[in-house]
């Protein structure tokens, strides 16, 4: 109401004028600070209710400067010292735990508020010097695939255009950042989408004319080092893994989690908004229970490698009483081949019955060696199981759109379960064997190995050709 305020002010008589202001002040702010009154549930709010709330209320304080100043003063106190608890939520390194979507909403809210104050009083909440707000600006050109769609970790569906957000145009030209420019030209929300707050025709209002742009430059391995995600951007493959925490708003019980793409299609995918638990997702359930709610799973090491790169991630807080330990290595080999090895010991000699699942869109089918076809249209994902593969179902459930999950377990329930598959686009020629408790991979002529007893060693290791 106040955006309609300002925009329509030239236009009222005085009449309208006090109606507008009484409006905002007897019902809008009177109800925030009721609200404030009652220790409401969104009184320090850190996700994008915060930014939503208390950014609006200090929008509406501003308006009313002049006709109520200490009524607007009073207001101006408050929402600073909430909004700090918002600006506190930012992740050093970038992303924003409650995804993509979730993230323009936060950000827009918060920079209608932030705009007018810096215009009337020079002051922009610290955000100009503010390395975290900066570093999750620049996260969105990392979140995005080869289809031109979000990496939708947390609550957002990947066919969504809820994620431009015009506001960045403002910011972009304020700390001279051309490549926020570039980005959001290039995800503008279309005004037709009436399901968000935000959209493309607000750009006429963010956006200098003939603002200065480049594309962004996002190719190879890059991990938001706070929240503990990554993502990779190879010639064709590319790639998101979701680690960190899995208790904030908007959260799902997916640590562990990838969704995989080749050229412009997505063969591994996550459902979407609302699918929140981890056997919908490229994740492993542990006797037949999902993970721990407020679990963690930091990425204990990451290496780029000259065709890819290799992490581990430590998901052992995921299932606290049935493991002692889980790890899963992933090892992108080049750009056509991806080693994901799960390493997983139950806890006290009991047997852990893991089960894997992975999800995707597109027609599958397997062959007589057991290995999995997945049938995008100009190309096939075939997973190769490398290890003993038991009982195997495929789920075909609706969840924006078709969606099939796929999950199996190992031929025999074990206290320590190795196993690793092999995701290849293309016809390679592979073989491996086991010597011990070791797999040995033999692909196109090179060996890889994973070689280490302990279950807190390291990655997976080339040993030669």
């Amino acid at each position: 109401m106040s955006l309609d305020y300002a925009a329509l002010h030239p236009y009222l008589d005085a009449s309208q004028h006090e109606r507008y202001l009484g409006v905002i002040r007897d019902k809008g702010l009177s109800a925030y600070l009721r609200g404030l009154e009652l220790k409401d549930w969104w009184e320090n709010c850190n996700f994008n209710w915060g930014s939503a709330l208390h950014g609006n209320a200090g929008l509406a304080a501003l308006l009313l400067r002049d006709k109520d100043p200490e009524l607007s003063k009073r207001v101006l106190v408050e929402v600073r010292s909430r909004l700090q608890t918002v600006i506190d939520y930012f992740y050093e390194g970038g992303a924003y735990p409650e995804g993509v979507m979730y993230q323009a909403t936060m950000f827009a809210h918060l920079t209608d508020f932030v705009m007018p104050l810096h215009r009337l009083t020079g002051d922009d909440l610290g955000l100009s010097s503010n390395q975290a707000f900066q570093d999750v600006i620049t996260s969105w050109q990392y979140l995005v695939g080869g289809d031109r769609r979000p990496y939708n970790f947390s609550n957002v569906n990947a066919a969504s255009n809820e994620w431009g957000c015009t506001h960045v145009f403002w910011w972009a030209n304020r700390l001279q950042r051309p490549d926020w420019t570039g980005f959001q030209e290039e995800v503008l929300r279309d005004w037709r989408d009436t399901h968000g707050c935000f959209f493309d025709v607000e750009s006429f209002w963010h956006r200098e004319a003939f603002q200065k742009s480049e594309p962004p430059q996002t190719d190879g391995l890059h991990h938001f080092k706070g929240i503990d995600w990554l993502t990779w951007k190879g010639p064709k493959t590319w790639l998101g893994f979701r680690a960190g925490f899995n208790g904030d708003n908007h959260n799902n019980l997916d640590l562990g989690h990838f969704i995989l793409g080749h050229g412009k299609e997505r063969f591994l995918v996550d459902p979407g908004y609302g699918a929140w638990e981890t056997w919908r997702h490229n994740a492993v359930t542990i006797r037949n229970h999902g993970q721990t709610d407020c679990s963690t799973a930091p990425i204990l090491e990451t290496k780029p490698q000259p065709d890819g790169f290799s992490l581990v991630c430590d998901l052992s807080a995921c299932f606290p009483y049935a493991l002692e330990g889980y790890q899963r290595h992933l090892q992108l080999i080049d750009d056509a081949h991806l080693l994901v090895v799960d390493d997983i010991q139950g806890r006290r000699a009991t047997r852990n019955s893991a089960r894997w699942h992975l999800q995707t869109r597109f027609p599958w089918h397997r062959e007589k060696n057991g290995n999995l076809v997945i049938e995008g249209s100009s190309g096939c994902l075939t997973v190769w199981f490398l290890s003993d593969i038991g009982y195997f179902d495929a789920k075909d459930w609706v969840f924006e759109g078709p969606i099939t999950t796929l999950s199996w377990t190992q031929s025999y329930d074990r206290i320590r379960s190795i196993h690793p598959m092999l995701l290849t686009f293309g016809k390679p020629e592979v073989s491996h064997r086991w010597i011990n408790d070791q797999i040995e991979i033999t692909l196109n002529d090179k060996v890889w190995r994973y070689a280490e007893k302990k279950l807190s060693n390291g990655p997976l290791t080339s040993i030669g050709t």
